[in-house]
């Protein structure tokens, strides 16, 4: 998903949390948003995502200008660093949750969900995981917002360090095995 944010300026108050801020991002391109805490990272993507509104500047996704639209609309996931995932769920009935609440005429059939969150789940590595637990809860919520069809996925601060944290772990976990 490609994203370009043009001249965006957020105001809390009398605090200025972000300043004519320009950037833009190629579809596929992966990119880290480096700062000290209260530096706007996380409310200018909370701008892109839909979550908040800028109070200046324009932001365009696929070439197109996403300004005004909700987030439900943008098409934008969004990994909280406080998980949304139900702890007496399933890992498979997590990444199902969305699919499975759909209003009737959008919602797919039994089978094609069963489908879908069986691939995503694959993909991770995380098939035949039953329980959430610590380290694998970002590994969910990413197949989670896929399911649903988002284009594009945030993953704001903390849940990159667990990200990082399950990684080292399972790497170091197979060279033991070598």
């Amino acid at each position: 998903m490609g994203i370009e944010v043009r001249h965006v300026t957020k105001t809390f108050g009398k605090f200025r949390s972000l300043d004519d801020v320009s950037f833009s991002v190629a579809s596929g391109e992966l990119v880290a948003l480096l700062g000290p805490s209260g530096s706007g990272k996380t409310t200018l993507l909370r701008i892109i995502a839909g979550l908040e509104f800028a109070d200046s500047g324009t932001v365009l996704l696929e070439d197109e200008d996403a300004t005004d639209r909700n987030a439900r609309d943008r098409g934008v996931g969004f990994v909280f660093q406080h998980y949304a995932l139900f702890r007496h769920l399933t890992v498979f009935e997590n990444v199902a949750f969305g699919l499975r609440v759909r209003p009737r005429a959008t919602r797919p059939a039994r089978d094609a969900i069963r489908a879908r969150v069986m691939e995503l789940l694959k993909e991770k590595g995380l098939d035949d995981v039953l329980v959430v637990v610590g380290g694998i809860i970002p590994d969910v919520d990413i197949p989670k917002l896929q399911a649903m069809g988002v284009k594009g996925i945030f993953l704001p601060g903390s849940p990159m360090q667990h990200i990082v944290d399950f990684i080292t772990t399972n790497v170091r976990s197979r060279v033991g095995q070598v």
